[in-house]
């Protein structure tokens, strides 16, 4: 019998047109994401002020800073390690090394799911399925991004100066990433979104659990704390003594830098976070040095700081991938899941 194709229904749009659509959009996002913050920074920047004072960058802080960047992300890849062996797989200490700070170049592709699938895909081999790999690599994204947030949420139980309306965004924040990191919300959604990566007769992956997530919190909050010193080493290096060092100074470094990290991931079409997570950088130090170094300066230093910072980063994430992309990797051959 002959077929009869069903009409498309009138004003709705044919599916060429929602593939480019998408894309579309999250580029322009991105574009006018970078471009205002940009607009912002160079109204600063062409301050004739700021040129009269000669900016001094000390390369010893900012060697400091590159360090306790990289070591401060070993805790989430130690994080994702144990994550691996808690759902049955075998990484090998220098692949996952490997995956791990190679796999950091990708945040600077446009769009998030590049870096996971790089970084999942750099560790699959004998004793590593793709599928877990997929798995563990958004658990231990979404675990990270959490631990900065609630670091930034005890940072506002103390009495300093940072905006309130800002804390509230902060525990919204919160919310949304602890509800898809409860394991009962979690394990469901790790069925669906791994499925494409698995072999259709492949057992259900291991349950995560609870401790997993306590543990989890635990082990990359430490590593927010070792990439705070980062923040206040650049500051040290523009401004020495405008923010003296203390206990409660680093800590306040480390809840900036896990929060502006976590604001800087939410916007998709901003890849690396640019300009978002720079922005917000800016705002904290602004409040910070207001009082020591006055509006004027203080603004100009932050602006600085936050750029300086940026490319901080991006120089220690290519040092790091140059480093350990000579590791031995997992090896060839994705272990059946």
């Amino acid at each position: 019998m002959p077929t009869t194709e069903s009409p498309e229904r009138p004003g709705r749009p044919r599916r060429g047109a929602r593939a480019w659509l998408w894309p579309t959009l999250k580029g322009v996002l991105g574009v006018t994401v970078v471009a205002a913050v940009g607009w912002q920074f160079a109204v600063v920047l062409r301050q004739p002020d700021l040129w009269a004072r000669p900016l001094s960058l000390h390369p010893g802080w900012l060697a400091v800073a590159a360090a306790l960047y990289l070591a401060g992300l070993l805790f989430p890849a130690i994080f994702w390690r144990l994550l691996l062996r808690a759902l049955g797989q075998r990484p090998r200490p220098l692949a996952t090394l490997r995956a791990y700070y190679v796999g950091q170049l990708a945040r600077y592709v446009p769009g998030k799911v590049v870096g996971l699938a790089m970084r999942a895909r750099l560790l699959t081999g004998p004793g590593v399925g793709m599928g877990v790999a997929v798995l563990t690599v958004v658990y231990e994204s979404l675990t990270t991004l959490a631990a900065g947030v609630l670091l930034g949420m005890l940072l506002f139980a103390f009495p300093i100066s940072v905006d309130t309306a800002f804390g509230w965004r902060a525990l919204a924040l919160l919310g949304a990433v602890g509800v898809l990191l409860l394991p009962g919300v979690f394990n469901r959604l790790a069925e669906r979104t791994t499925r494409p990566f698995r072999r259709p007769d492949a057992p259900p992956f291991p349950p995560v659990r609870n401790r997993t997530l306590v543990v989890g919190l635990a082990i990359t909050g430490c590593g927010w704390l070792v990439q705070g010193g980062a923040l206040w080493a650049v500051v040290e290096s523009l401004a020495p003594g405008a923010w003296p060092a203390s206990a409660e100074v680093w800590c306040r470094c480390a809840a900036y830098t896990g929060l502006a990290y976590a604001a800087g991931y939410l916007v998709f079409a901003a890849p690396g976070g640019l300009g978002v997570r720079d922005y917000v950088t800016q705002q904290f130090l602004l409040g910070e040095l207001g009082r020591a170094l006055g509006p004027q300066r203080a603004a100009e230093t932050a602006v600085v700081a936050a750029l300086v910072l940026r490319l901080v980063w991006i120089a220690a994430d290519l040092a790091a991938a140059g480093a350990c992309y000579g590791l031995p990797g997992q090896g060839a051959g994705a272990q059946p899941e």
